[in-house]
């Protein structure tokens, strides 16, 4: 799922999602939402507390700046639906380090490909802005 954020704490809408196949959207306002996935609050806190934005931003801060940090097509399979590809832009450095077990990665050329089983990834900060 995305826009939770938005959801849980009143701030504005982060993601932007555009589906490159026809597929089924489930769209909750926010009472609902907070019934329902509301006692997820505290673990995504912990998620993007303090400590864990810092760790993140240090690993990215190891970049030399004069690289240019990898771009990748990122495919996410939808494991309901066969055959069925989500997919969007990001840069591999950040949504490696949100997958969970089963990614792949591989190359042609300069393009890079990332494969991620559906729900290994949670909210907007799985894709770079």
């Amino acid at each position: 799922f995305f826009g939770e954020q938005a959801l849980l704490h009143e701030e504005p809408r982060k993601a932007t999602v555009l589906a490159a196949t026809n597929l089924t959207a489930l769209a909750l306002d926010r009472q609902t939402f907070v019934n329902v996935l509301g006692p997820l609050q505290d673990i995504m806190a912990q998620e993007k507390s303090t400590e864990a934005t810092t760790q993140r931003m240090a690993k990215l801060k190891q970049h030399d700046r004069s690289v240019v940090r990898p771009s990748a097509e990122i495919i996410i399979k939808v494991l309901r639906s066969p055959g069925v590809l989500l997919r969007a832009r990001g840069h591999l450095d950040e949504v490696q380090e949100l997958a969970r077990g089963g990614a792949r990665t591989s190359s042609a050329g300069e393009r890079t490909e990332l494969q991620l089983e559906e729900a290994e990834l949670l909210g907007e900060g799985a894709f770079s802005r």
